[in-house]
């Protein structure tokens, strides 16, 4: 998620009278502001060729086994965003894996 710089920090101080303002990360899509977080970066990042719309950055594509249930929630998680599951699993790792080099990071700090 990109960082807010100090002239959106105003705008948002003076909008609703914060004395100061954080950005907030979100490491998973769980619970609404993860998926509105996750939409956003579909926005931002999804590309079309003339076929099915994918991220450009996507150079590997490789089978991973998965239970049936976990396969339906990335279904129904898709469809709210326009992707495939297979995209929205790709999505869900890439946050995950972000999340814990973050956290690997925090601890050796």
């Amino acid at each position: 998620m990109k960082r807010l710089t100090n002239k959106e920090k105003t705008r948002y101080k003076e909008l609703f009278g914060a004395d100061r303002v954080e950005s907030v990360e979100t490491a998973s899509a769980q619970g609404p502001l993860g998926m509105l977080a996750l939409g956003k970066e579909v926005e931002a990042r999804l590309r079309s060729r003339g076929g099915r719309p994918t991220m450009p950055e996507w150079d590997i594509k490789r089978p991973i086994p998965l239970r049936a249930r976990d396969w339906k929630k990335l279904i129904q998680r898709g469809k709210k965003l326009g992707l495939s599951p297979a995209q929205c699993a790709a999505l869900l790792i890439e946050q995950a894996l972000k999340a814990l080099e973050a956290e690997e990071r925090r601890k050796s700090a």
